[in-house]
Parts: C-alpha cells; sequence; structure tokens
C-alpha cells in the first residue's frame, strides 16, 4: 500500500518512513523480503487476493506437503481468505535451491538476477498408461557389453510392446533379433521372462548352464570382484552398473514402476533426459508421440533452480510434461510445468469475449472459400445475404472475403458467440478452447445431441482448386473431432462448384480431390466409423432431387441479394448454390431428420443462411407459442409473454382467479406500465399507479385505473380490490422489443375486447397436405382448438408438439428438417503478413510440401517481434500480431493448451526471442509435414477401397468430358 500511494508513511521506531526507507530497512531483516515483495505485488497486480502463509491461516498446507516453507496463500480470483486456494507460493532467489522430497503441491516463484518472476507448477501426477503389454515367458538372450540381444523374438514383443530395437530394418530381411537396453533386460529377467544363453566380456563369450548361471567372472551386484554371478539379472545389474554406476538401480526402479502402470518407458536420450513415454501404443507403426520426459533422480535430491528451468523448457519445446521420478526405497513423481498465475483463456487476452485482440483480425484473412463448402436462414434484418455490409465487412464465398472486425459479424449478421454454447460442449476441441472457433449459429441442438447420445452430423465440402494446406486443416480436423463425438459425418467433394463458379476442369478436379481425400484419411478421419459418407457432388443422385425440390423454394432476386449475382452470372453457377443447398441438408434425408453442423470460415454464413431459410420453407408445420386467437410478431410475442406471466401471478397473489385474464385487461395494463427506458422506471421500478405517480411518456396512461375515488381498482368483472399490487411486478419487459411493439400489440389486445388470454402451442399449417393436417388433427391430444389454418394445443408443450409435427410430416412424405447449424473459425493471417493465399506459396504451407520447404517457409515468416531482441526484451513480442503463433495456436500445439499458453507468455513476456521462436516453429513444422506424408501414404490404400471414383487416367477437357466418360453422369438415364 505504501509503494502504491495508499499510504503516505509508516512510522516505525518513531521514525516516519516513506517507501524506500521502510524498503530498505525491511530488507534488512531478511528472509528474501525483497524477492518475497515481487512476487506479492506481481501477483497482486494480476487480480489475485493472497496473504502470507502463517501457521493457522486457511489453505497454508497441501495435503501431500510439509517439507517446505509456503510463503503465500494465493485464493482464486474473487475469492477472499477462507476461500478455494489456486497456488501455495513458495518464493526462491535463482542461486537457491530446493528439496526435491515434499515439492508437490508447491508453486515455485523463482525470482532472477535481474527480478524477473519466473512461475513453475509442482504437482503429483496421475501415471496411468493403456499398454498392458504381456511379454512372452521363454526369451533368451545374449549378454553383451552394454545391451542384450535376444533372437528368433515373436513380433509381438518389438511391435506391440515395444521392447528394444531390431537389429536390421523391418523389411522381408528380419529374422527376428532385437536389441535390449540393459534396463530393458534386467527388468523382463526379474518378470521371468527373459533367460540369458551367455555372456560377452571383452572378445570371449561364456555359455550359461541350464539354470541360467554363468561360469564367468564379473562383478555382483554387491560383494567383491572375482565372485561367479549366478543369477541372471545380477549379471545384467552388474554389467549397468559397470556402464553408469549405481545411477543403474534408480533407472531400473523407475523403468519397472513405469511398465507397472501400464506405460511404455523408452530411452530420453535424444532429448537430454532419462526417458519418454508412451500412454497407448497398438502398433509401431502407429506410433503416436510420447507424453513425458522422465529425469530419475535420488529421493534426497536438491533441485538447483537453474536445472530445474532448464528440464522444463526442454520438455515444453518438444510439447511434453517433465517429470521426475524419485528413486529412494520407493518411487514416487513429481511434475513441473511452467505456470502463468491467472486463469485466462486459451486463446491470448484476458477476456475473449471482449478482448480486441481476439475480435479483430490482422492485415486481411485467408480466403476460405477454398476450404469449406457451407450452407441458412435469411433473418429479416440481414435479408441482403451479406454480399456488401456496412463497414465494408463483406461476406462473399467465392471471393476475397475481409473480416477486419469480427464484432461485427455478431453485430450485422446475427452470428452468436461461440463462448455461450461452449460450457455446453463435452471435451472441447482445442480449436474451440482456444477461441479459433468463435462463432455459431443455433450450435445448441448440436452440443445437447453430443451430451445425450442422440444422433448428430457433420458436413463440410471442399471444393478441390489446389493444394489442401493448413486453412483446410481445420475445417479436417473439426470434422474428424464430430466424428470421435460419435457424429455421423460427411466430407464432400463440391466438384460442381468447382466446375462452375472456378472455371477448373474434370482432369485438375479429380486431381485435387484425391490429395484432399489423402489428407482427410492421414488426419484421422475413419471411413468405417458410424455413418460415414464422402461423396462428389456429381455423383450423388439424391444430392441432385434434393436440389431440384429445393430451387422451387428459391428464386433469382434472393441469389441477387444474398450473393451479389447478376444478369452475367451463369445458370451453372447458380445451380451450384442449389446443390450446396443439397449438400447441407442432405445428412437429414439420408436416415432420419438431425441437428447437422457445417464448420466453416465467417466468409460461407450466406449460405448457412439460405440452407436455414429453406429448411423452414419445405416444412409442413410451423410451430409458435401463442396467447390469444390473434397472430404475433417475435418481438409482440415476447412482451405478451412477459405480460402475460406478470399479471397471472400478481392476479394469483390476489386471490383472483388467474384463469380469468382477458386482452382488455392485458392491454389496459400495458398502458398504464411505464416504458422500461422511463426516468421513473429508471430510478427504483417501484410499483406505479399510486396517487401523484409521474407521467412518464411513451404509452404509459394510470388515470385509466383510476376511480372516482384517486383508487386504482381493477375493471368490474375483476372485483375493486386495489389496483397498485398489479403494477407491481419484478421485471420489465424486454427493452428493445418493447420499444418496437408495445403499441402495435395493445392495438390487437384492444381489438381481441373480451377474448381469454391464455398461453398455448400453436401449430401453424405451412405446406401441409390435407391429409397430413387431418392426421395431425387426431394425433393432438388433450384440449385443442382447431382452425382453418392452425391448431392450437393447451396441454402439450412446444417440444412435444414439435416432434409430433414433424413425425406426421414425415409420415405423410415430407422431409421435416431441422434447422442446420454452423460454426465458425477464424481466417490464418499469411505468413508473409496480409491475407494467406493459395495463390501465393510462400504464404501458405501446403500439406504436400516437403519438410524441407514447411521448415524454410516458418523461418522466413513475418513475426510480431519488435525492431531489436533489445526491445523486444523490454516490451516483449506482440504475438497477437504474429503468423508464427498463429501456426502454434492452430496448429503446432496440438492439443497441448498449456505449450501454447508457454510460447504466448514467453512471448510476451521477452523471454522468448523471433528466432528462437521461429527455430522451434519450423523444426515442429517439419515434424508435422514428415509425419502427415508418411500417413499419406498409408492412407492410400483406404481411398482405393473408397466408393468415389476418381478418374484419374481420363485426359479430357471440361467440355468434353460429360460425353466421352458417359459413366460419370449423376443418373443412370444417359441422356
Amino acid at each position: 500500500m505504501l509503494f502504491r500511494g495508499d499510504l503516505g508513511s509508516i512510522t516505525a521506531a518513531g521514525d516516519k518512513l516513506d517507501f524506500p526507507a521502510f524498503f530498505g530497512r525491511s530488507a534488512a531483516v531478511g528472509g528474501r523480503f525483497a524477492a518475497r515483495f515481487l512476487v506479492y505485488t506481481d501477483l497482486r497486480d494480476r487480480g489475485f487476493y493472497l496473504s502470507p502463509a502463517k501457521e493457522g491461516w486457511s489453505g497454508t498446507a497441501p495435503e501431500d506437503h510439509t517439507s517446505h516453507d509456503i510463503d503465500f496463500t494465493v485464493y482464486e480470483r474473487g475469492a477472499d481468505p477462507g476461500g478455494a486456494v489456486a497456488y501455495r507460493v513458495c518464493v526462491l532467489g535463482e542461486r537457491e535451491s530446493i528439496a526435491a522430497s515434499g515439492l508437490a503441491g508447491l508453486t515455485l516463484a523463482i525470482v532472477d538476477e535481474e527480478s524477473d518472476i519466473s512461475y513453475f507448477s509442482a504437482t503429483r501426477p496421475e501415471l496411468t498408461g493403456e499398454t498392458p503389454f504381456e511379454p512372452p515367458a521363454d526369451l533368451s538372450g545374449l549378454l553383451l557389453e552394454d545391451r542384450v540381444v535376444v533372437w528368433d523374438t515373436p513380433p509381438a514383443l518389438y511391435e506391440h510392446g515395444f521392447y528394444g530395437r531390431p537389429i536390421s530394418s523391418r523389411g522381408d530381411s528380419f529374422g527376428g533379433a532385437v536389441q535390449l537396453s540393459l534396463v530393458e533386460a534386467a527388468s523382463l529377467i526379474g518378470a521371468g521372462q527373459l533367460s540369458l544363453s551367455g555372456t560377452v566380456n571383452g572378445a570371449e563369450t561364456d555359455a550359461l548352464g541350464e539354470n541360467g548361471a554363468s561360469d564367468i567372472d564379473t562383478e555382483p551386484p554387491t560383494g567383491d570382484a572375482g565372485h561367479a554371478v549366478t543369477d541372471p539379472r545380477a549379471a545384467v545389474v552388474a554389467r549397468g552398473r559397470a556402464v553408469e554406476g549405481e545411477r543403474f538401480d534408480r533407472r531400473l526402479r523407475v523403468y519397472e514402476r513405469l511398465r507397472g502402470a501400464d506405460l511404455v518407458p523408452k530411452t530420453g536420450y535424444k532429448f537430454g533426459a532419462d526417458f519418454r513415454t508412451y500412454r497407448d501404443i497398438d502398433h509401431v507403426d502407429n506410433l503416436p508421440h510420447s507424453e513425458h520426459l522422465i529425469r530419475v533422480v535420488e529421493s534426497d535430491h536438491v533441485f538447483d533452480p537453474r536445472d530445474l528451468a532448464l528440464d522444463v523448457r526442454l520438455a515444453g519445446g518438444v510439447r511434453k510434461r517433465m517429470l521426475f521420478g524419485l528413486a529412494g526405497e520407493s518411487v514416487s513423481f513429481v511434475e513441473v510445468g511452467r505456470l502463468t498465475p491467472w486463469a485466462p483463456p486459451l486463446w491470448p487476452g484476458e477476456d475473449r469475449r471482449r478482448d480486441e485482440r481476439f475480435l479483430q483480425s490482422t492485415d486481411g484473412p485467408y480466403d476460405m472459400s477454398e476450404d469449406a463448402h457451407t450452407g441458412g436462414d435469411t433473418d429479416p434484418a440481414v435479408a441482403d445475404g451479406g454480399a456488401k455490409r456496412a463497414d465494408d465487412v463483406a461476406l462473399d464465398p467465392w471471393g476475397s472475403s475481409s473480416v477486419a472486425d469480427y464484432r461485427k459479424l455478431f453485430e450485422d449478421f446475427g452470428i452468436e458467440e461461440f463462448d455461450e454454447v461452449l460450457p455446453g460442449v463435452s471435451s472441447p476441441h482445442y480449436l474451440m478452447r482456444r477461441g479459433v472457433i468463435f462463432g455459431h449459429r443455433d450450435y445448441g441442438r448440436v452440443a445437447e445431441a453430443m451430451r445425450t447420445g442422440d444422433p448428430f452430423a457433420a458436413l463440410s465440402g471442399f471444393m478441390p482448386t489446389g493444394d489442401p494446406h493448413i486453412g483446410h486443416k481445420l475445417v479436417f480436423d473439426e470434422l474428424i473431432w464430430h466424428q470421435q463425438q460419435g457424429g455421423d459425418v460427411y466430407p464432400l467433394i463440391a466438384d460442381l462448384e468447382a466446375h462452375s463458379a472456378r472455371g477448373m476442369t474434370w482432369q485438375e478436379i479429380d486431381t485435387h480431390a484425391r490429395d484432399y481425400l489423402l489428407s482427410l484419411l492421414a488426419l484421422g478421419f475413419d471411413p468405417d466409423e458410424g455413418d460415414a459418407t464422402i461423396y462428389r457432388q456429381s455423383e450423388r443422385r439424391e444430392v441432385q432431387d434434393l436440389g431440384f425440390e429445393l430451387g422451387s423454394e428459391a428464386n433469382f432476386s434472393e441469389m441477387e441479394a444474398l450473393y451479389g449475382f447478376s444478369g452475367e452470372t451463369n445458370i451453372s453457377h447458380l445451380q451450384s448454390v442449389i446443390t450446396q443447398m443439397a449438400d447441407i441438408l442432405y445428412p437429414q434425408v439420408d436416415g432420419e431428420p438431425k441437428p447437422t453442423v457445417i464448420p466453416v470460415g465467417p466468409d460461407q454464413d450466406p449460405h448457412v443462411r439460405l440452407a436455414r431459410d429453406l429448411a423452414a420453407r419445405t416444412r409442413y408445420f410451423g410451430v409458435t407459442e401463442a396467447f390469444a386467437s390473434f397472430e404475433v410478431t417475435d418481438s409482440e410475442r415476447e412482451v405478451l409473454r412477459w405480460a402475460h406471466d406478470s399479471l397471472r401471478a400478481a392476479l394469483d397473489s390476489q386471490g383472483i382467479d388467474g384463469s380469468a385474464l382477458r386482452c382488455d385487461l392485458t392491454a389496459r395494463f400495458l398502458r398504464a406500465f411505464p416504458d422500461p427506458d422511463s426516468e421513473q422506471a429508471a430510478a427504483d421500478r417501484e410499483p406505479h399507479g399510486s396517487a401523484g405517480a409521474p407521467d412518464t411518456g411513451g404509452i404509459l396512461d394510470p388515470e385509466l385505473f383510476r376511480d372516482a375515488a384517486g383508487e386504482f381498482t381493477l375493471p368490474d368483472e375483476y372485483g375493486s380490490e386495489p389496483f397498485d399490487d398489479l403494477l407491481a411486478v419484478d421485471s420489465f419487459p424486454p427493452a428493445a422489443a418493447w420499444e418496437s411493439s408495445a403499441e402495435s400489440l395493445v392495438g390487437k389486445l384492444e381489438n381481441a375486447g373480451k377474448e381469454p388470454l391464455r398461453r398455448r402451442i400453436r401449430v401453424l399449417d405451412r405446406n401441409a397436405t390435407d391429409e397430413a393436417f387431418t392426421a395431425l388433427i387426431e394425433a393432438v391430444d388433450g384440449e385443442k382448438r382447431v382452425f382453418e389454418a392452425h391448431i392450437d394445443s393447451f396441454d402439450l408443450d412446444r417440444q412435444e408438439t414439435a416432434e409430433l409435427a414433424r413425425q406426421v410430416e414425415l409420415d405423410h412424405g415430407g422431409f421435416g428438417f431441422q434447422p442446420p447449424s454452423s460454426i465458425y473459425h477464424r481466417f490464418m493471417t499469411g505468413l508473409t503478413g496480409g491475407k494467406m493465399s493459395s495463390s501465393v506459396p510462400a504464404s501458405h504451407i501446403s500439406l504436400l510440401d516437403d519438410p524441407e520447404e514447411g521448415y524454410d517457409k516458418v523461418m522466413d515468416a513475418t513475426t510480431g517481434g519488435r525492431e531489436t531482441a533489445a526491445k523486444q526484451r523490454e516490451l516483449g513480442g506482440r504475438a497477437d500480431e504474429c503468423p508464427v503463433y498463429e501456426l502454434y495456436a492452430y496448429l503446432l500445439s496440438a492439443d497441448d493448451d498449456e505449450f501454447a499458453k508457454r510460447v504466448y507468455d514467453e512471448c510476451t513476456s521477452g523471454e522468448l526471442l523471433c528466432g528462437d521462436c521461429k527455430q522451434q516453429a519450423a523444426e515442429l513444422m517439419k515434424s508435422f509435414l514428415a509425419d502427415h506424408q508418411e500417413k499419406r501414404a498409408e492412407a492410400e490404400e483406404l481411398l482405393a477401397d473408397l466408393e468415389i471414383d476418381l478418374n484419374l487416367n481420363l485426359d479430357l477437357d471440361s467440355t468434353s468430358r460429360w460425353y466421352e466418360d458417359s459413366s460419370r453422369l449423376p443418373s443412370d438415364d444417359r441422356r
């Protein structure tokens, strides 16, 4: 407080001390005061409440921690003392040390010599794997100087258990010989699964006896040299000690503990650690990335903070978690990782929903029109579709869409913020968690289907106009994730669109389509999982037929408004749009109507809105909420619902039968109720209508309820109870709806007179056949009213009525579509700045790029760095404006959120310079491309099994193909 100026001075021992004097006197007392003060002020500046960790204070000691002093107890953001504890902080200088025992449960705040603070979390990890491999029990090996060779090994030992390494390459010449490390061999011998047939000591080979005993002389595990070893495990352990001393014993204990937890430990030499570990290995040909690096230390080991930081930094640089195995009488583990003590969203910025760094893009996005096919509900507020909008926000599926401010998409086009539905998404994809997926339309129904296990689908199309690249990977990943959540997934080749809108030849289309599909399969799409359907537009007759039906519900004026089409637009381009609408709705024809999500870039939103609108236009019935015989608009319905509920509650509270509520009373109530924006309403929201109530303007007229004596009363038919309490409602009507609809609603209520006002569910006849409408009348149970063009149900709720209407529609030949949903991801910035463009090779990385070329493109990329290294160390880098950081967030960090945050924190703090950051990113990109292209080669066989025609042997131009290859016609009627 003295430092911030909240206190003017402090008096100590009669001296009045300002901050410098008080700081110096306190530092002289000792106890690392300066370092502790720096950490305290840093955490307070981050918005935490914290207190000195004194005996008896809440949250002082973690359950498994007793060995170290805790300097501060830090409470969760917004919590007071006694609330939930976020961190228990131990402050250290960089030249101090800390014991490994009791480290778990602490947050280390290490203050270096320049007063920068690095935070590390130390936790006790749950180490459980999913590779419960049981080696065969009859293995026999030859002990060499520093390894054991096992001859005639069953293939499963290496291929499924990942023990050892084959001596030869894994081709036809592989005869089963595997070399085991000494640690692996000792573990297998101890489990009774390996024996030794002999040992090699220098140039000699000694045979073991029948019981596995060796007659050679070697150093025993314990005892004097020169004693004959009679235990094979002892022979291997002795050889291990000869190689690396007693460290071998510690590594062996940790190794056996890891194998016992169904993890697969392998040497971590290439990473500078003792082991790396794998959780789940099905086969070495599908080897996943290792998850941990493990350094083995003594149980009484003391860490030097510098060595600790080096280990953690190394693990983070290769996207692994750093664990320390403490080997004593027993083995325990401590995981240490870098920590940023705050609770930000995973995409940079402290509040993703309000942060301009999230909501504003950089110099121009990549044109996602070449990435994904999509499809929408024409909102009256945006009926022009968005080819041109205010403030130059344009959504053009075939042009160079530019979104300079993502907030405009919420304001101008009605796209909803994804944060609103994120809490309801089970195990969200990292693109969702990091805010890369920023918006949606009606995704809640898809999320609910995932939670409840109900059917749902995901569809996106790819217009094969060039090589697949990292922009396409966003959509690939979103489709694959929805498949993993149990959805029926439909990737499609938009070949008709590519031919009509881009002028691509069919030969070019087939070549690119093949590349797209190979990358999709290589990234994990499973064509045999669930109802997975890959197709091309030109070959799916059901899509063609559905498009014809949908075309009868659309007109050219609508296309002109949505897409900016003109008299120059060719007819095939128009037709391709209707085909895309059919694509979007096809999953609901191929099975049953179900929630369907279209993952796309925001430039494809016009397609989504049109598809939602066409889905509604084809429905037999519309289901809505009503209160009287007359129809109301959506905003009028909001006000009417509020008035009905408020009046019913008020009447019931006065002992008056609320079922007697009528339209005329509701009209008088609305005329008497103050405008929500009025001075009186804003002041106190007190009951209105008492004598002397101010005239607040609008439609307020309290005199309508005043009797001759000045009392406020109900109309005669309701009795003479005072009316004051009737206006004392707990809430105000929705302001926007009130402003636009109150007057018109009052007029409708007054015209209805004494008609009862009563909530009911209304089913409107939109396109139903007479037979379907009659069937619905019969299907609605309970009290109902039947009119010429609608049915009112008083006993069913809205969901029950909607399901009933959809089933009747399906039973009578209708589609029963649910409105399709969508999710929108941010555009990627080009590596050279500006937009990412497939026509500028240096601006993007193709999934077909040579790994070295991908490495070079990242190294040549523009960054958000400062002008000089000194300035970057002082001010930090600008990760929010950096194409290289986007690579981390979108791709290179994969599912590792901590790694993405760590790179961001190190960049913006100035700890990480652009050269090192790009070097790390380039290595990761090189590794990703190499791995991806290996998997593409493996996917060739899967592609050959797909029921999709890619006629790459044809050399036909776009004008002759349909005649010379009649088998490709979309109809069996080859006219």
